[in-house]
């Protein structure tokens, strides 16, 4: 097994059999996974959409509970700038399967938070790059997160002291596991105040700890 290591925010993990049983599960913080990944190269969307459609999609079986696409960015330093090229990407690729394969395209799902899919639904699994993607096809139950590329888009609470409070939100969304209603929180390091104010909203009793002073206006 060769692990390389890259500044763009994934882990490219070649192997010439199966995985590690350490690998074969998901990794801490790891955001998404594509098993079998290539490597497809290009800059013009629609040359990329059309090897895409050549490589990668033969795998999908249009008989089978149907399919559905997730095309994202890495989430690192400087990968901000790609999201339009990500969208623009998906765009271009339902536009050629609507032109190219009509049966295929009629057979898609699109991903929606929270949409219950089925365990063998095939997903296209895109990281997109300025030079070209990552993909691979795999069944939706063996994605490391449901939602493309393990990204939770949280919607941020006027009232919450700072933007901190999205982290612990985004943590609680990913363990899939919210403090209940009348259990003790310690807050350790609590200003501004973010985390002490997540757990308030879910009648938490908590104790924040730090020098610094709060800033949390009653979620009630």
């Amino acid at each position: 097994v060769t692990i390389k290591q890259r500044s763009s925010g994934f882990l490219v993990v070649e192997t010439a059999g199966p995985l590690p049983e350490a690998l074969n599960r998901p990794l801490v913080f790891e955001r998404q996974r594509i098993e079998g990944a290539r490597w497809i190269a290009g800059e013009s969307l629609k040359l990329l959409a059309r090897d895409i459609v050549k490589q990668l999609l033969p795998a999908i079986q249009v008989t089978g509970p149907g399919w559905t696409a997730h095309v994202f960015v890495p989430e690192a330093a400087g990968t901000v700038s790609l999201s339009p090229r990500a969208r623009n990407l998906e765009q271009v690729l339902l536009d050629f399967c609507h032109e190219r394969f009509p049966r295929l395209f009629r057979a898609y799902l699109p991903p929606e938070p929270g949409r219950s899919m089925p365990g063998n639904l095939p997903v296209l699994n895109l990281c997109v790059l300025a030079e070209g993607v990552w993909g691979g096809v795999m069944a939706h139950d063996r994605l490391s997160d449901p939602r493309p590329g393990g990204i939770h888009r949280l919607a941020f609470d006027r009232l919450a002291p700072s933007r901190s409070y999205l982290k612990i939100e985004e943590a609680l969304s990913v363990m899939d596991t919210p403090p209940r209603h009348g259990e003790t929180v310690v807050d350790l390091g609590a200003s501004p105040g973010g985390w002490t104010y997540a757990f308030l909203k879910r009648g938490c009793r908590v104790t924040p700890v730090d020098n610094g002073r709060l800033r949390i206006e009653d979620p009630e």
